[in-house]
């Protein structure tokens, strides 16, 4: 059979496996015989529904028998009134549903296990919470939760309510549907990294994703759904949040989309580079029309065998019409060790926008000959009067003296050009992580063709330095003045410190040993006045010393999530919002005081004197510190608001407060009282 043919069986086997998985389980058989005449479509879309945690279970949850959705339908609770089931799965079921006030149409997830099971609770609080963490404009987000019971049922079941995703489509099937180009699929993906990273951000990793669980609506934004098995990569008490909840066996994902490390059953090798593999499967299937491994239908040791040891195909080598430069992004994703894949679902965002930009990726450097092209695609017109001036430069010297005027003429655009050329290399260079060759590129352009263009690409320079040793993430960043230093938090586990002359070369500071998982990411940090020593908080909530000079790492304390280095004593902030103070000589507590609920973001002013805490209810919380007698006292505390805080501020000398709100408004406050100055929406 061709290729063709296989692509067109495969096609069709998705698409009718997307129709019956919303059908209840009753009538899947009779959907599934009647929506295609070929046998082996109907065994691959039963293969598939055996292995979909929606349309049965995933990995290692089982379904309660005595649910049935039906009997939901018309009940109200809440301010909500269900009306139909959008499907069902190995957990429960989602339902359409009408909030009364506002007016609007909801999704409505209810747990198929009733609340008298402690598991079921802990699993609905473990979804409700992460998702609830979760701000991303493609996730959708979590209105409210409680218990319902069905009509003539004495059955309480926890629910929570979210966003609907008006006609969501699986983003495969949104793909094909019309024909969309290489370079919108990988738009449109890029904002699902983009998603799923900022979930990377808050330590959380979702581990099942799959088409289904990203869905494109009929106004093309996109929604990634389904946090049900999400894991929380900090430590286990932090936030209140629960690394898994209870089951009777782990409950890893979907076989089809699982990362080599999630068959080991193994959680503590699970973070945030199962993710970017699952991505990479997606990607691979959105642009080859198929996954690199058949899988389906196979017994559990047998996928994990296939996907451990088979090498994917090159993406070009599957479908002939797409473009080479794509196969290093996709494998690099696919990576059979974590520590080859990129680290969070961010980095995988940016490389494909460089795809995008036809700007070199990093995972397959350009060479001399891709620069060439490249240069030549973004610089048509320059090409030409490059190649002009070459040959009006020839002519003129092979022809008369009569024409010296016009070759000097045509050298000098050619030196110009040259410049130019140069300027695009030295850009090239940024994008490959090799200031050093940038530099050096600058240094080639004339002196009299130095422009805006050349002082701007050496300030990027001076700046891009932290970047060049190690192409990852930067999650925090602070500076020493008195070193005239600038340090970084960098996935997956390291301190980078630049010194900003570039006279020194890059110091980079492994913290992996410092945490129980292989890999992890520094998420605050601060240096000590004097720049001696290094303050920082790991994704695990541990908060470490660091000594520059002997490299000698301390524990101070645990579920941290915020710090600063005030010289003697080390600040910290918890997930419950307490502050406490350390002796930074003897770790010993020196102060503290209580939180009043979780953080979503705390700022320093310059000195350390004054700190902001901004919380998921919406309160502002400004607290002073004496460090003559290192104490800490509240100046003021705004109310609660609806949807919580994103980000806030304090200036370097405390006069002004600034607070980003999760409903799209900015404010500034008084820094004095807490009240607001002045309230605006964000541009």
């Amino acid at each position: 059979m061709s290729d063709a043919n296989t692509r067109a069986r495969q096609q069709r086997a998705e698409e009718l496996f997307t129709e019956v998985r919303e059908i209840a389980a009753p009538h899947r058989e009779a959907a599934i015989d009647a929506g295609s005449d070929d046998p082996w479509v109907r065994a691959e879309v039963r293969s598939l529904l055996t292995f979909d945690s929606d349309a049965s279970e995933t990995l290692g949850v089982t379904r309660e028998d005595s649910f049935d959705p039906e009997a939901l339908i018309g009940v109200s609770v809440d301010g909500f009134t269900i009306r139909s089931v959008i499907g069902t799965g190995g957990m429960g079921a989602v339902f359409l549903a009408d909030q009364h006030s506002p007016s609007r149409r909801v999704a409505i997830k209810v747990f198929a296990a009733s609340i008298t099971r402690s598991s079921a609770l802990e699993r609905f609080h473990h979804e409700s919470e992460i998702l609830a963490r979760l701000d991303h404009p493609s996730i959708a987000r979590v209105i409210a939760a409680g218990t319902l019971t069905a009509r003539d049922s004495t059955e309480a079941r926890p629910y929570f309510a979210m966003e609907l995703v008006e006609d969501g489509k699986a983003i495969t099937q949104w793909s094909t549907a019309k024909h969309r180009t290489v370079a919108q699929r990988i738009e449109t993906f890029a904002v699902v990294c983009d998603a799923v990273g900022s979930g990377h951000h808050r330590g959380i990793v979702a581990l099942d994703l799959k088409p289904g669980n990203v869905l494109v609506g009929n106004d093309g934004c996109v929604h990634v759904i389904d946090y049900g098995i999400a894991q929380w990569t900090r430590a286990s008490d932090d936030a209140g949040l629960s690394d898994a909840p209870a089951s009777n066996a782990p409950r890893m994902g979907t076989p089809q989309y699982m990362s080599p490390e999630q068959f080991s059953r193994d959680t503590s090798a699970l973070d945030s580079r199962c993710d970017v593999y699952a991505l990479g499967l997606i990607l691979y299937e959105l642009l080859t029309h198929q996954l690199p491994y058949q899988t389906g239908g196979r017994a559990l040791d047998s996928a994990a065998r296939i996907v451990r040891e088979s090498m994917p195909a090159q993406p070009h080598r599957v479908g002939a019409t797409l473009p080479r430069g794509l196969d290093a992004v996709v494998l690099k994703a696919l990576a059979k060790r974590p520590d080859d894949r990129y680290g969070t679902a961010f980095e995988l965002a940016d490389e494909l926008r460089r795809w995008l930009a036809d700007e070199p990726v990093l995972a397959a450097p350009a060479t001399a000959v891709d620069s060439l092209r490249r240069f030549v695609r973004k610089n048509r017109t320059l090409t030409a009067a490059i190649l002009i001036a070459a040959l009006a430069i020839v002519g003129g010297g092979a022809a008369s003296l009569r024409f010296a005027l016009h070759a000097s003429r045509e050298a000098a655009r050619a030196n110009a050009a040259a410049a130019r050329a140069n300027l695009r290399a030295a850009s090239a260079s940024l994008a490959l992580d090799e200031p050093a060759d940038a530099m050096e590129h600058l240094r080639l352009v004339p002196t009299e063709e130095r422009g805006w263009e050349t002082r701007h690409l050496a300030r990027r320079v001076m700046n891009f330095e932290l970047f060049a040793a190690i192409g990852s993430e930067i999650l925090t960043v602070t500076e020493s003045a008195a070193r005239n230093e600038v340090i970084a938090g960098i996935t997956p586990g390291y301190i980078a410190i630049a010194d900003r002359t570039l006279t020194r070369p890059l110091d980079v500071i492994d913290m992996r040993p410092h945490q129980s998982k292989r890999t992890g990411t520094i998420i605050s940090i601060d240096a000590s006045p004097d720049g001696s020593s290094i303050v920082a908080v790991n994704e695990e909530g541990t908060l470490l010393l660091i000594d520059r000079e002997s490299k000698r790492v301390d524990h101070i304390a645990s579920d941290r999530g915020w710090c600063a280095h005030l010289g003697s004593v080390l600040c910290a902030v918890g997930w419950d919002g307490a502050i406490e103070l350390f002796d930074a000589a003897t770790h010993q507590t020196r102060g503290s005081i209580a939180g009043i609920g979780s953080p979503t973001d705390v700022s320093f002013n310059s000195d350390g004197s004054v700190l902001l805490i901004g919380h998921g209810d919406g309160r502002i919380r400004c607290v002073d510190f004496d460090a003559k007698t290192h104490t800490l006292t509240e100046r003021w505390c705004t109310g609660t608001r609806d949807g919580g805080t994103r980000a806030v501020a304090i200036s370097p000398a405390a006069s002004c407060v600034a607070v980003a709100w999760k409903n799209g408004l900015i404010a500034r406050l008084d820094a004095r009282s807490g009240a607001t100055v002045s309230e605006r929406d964000l541009p």
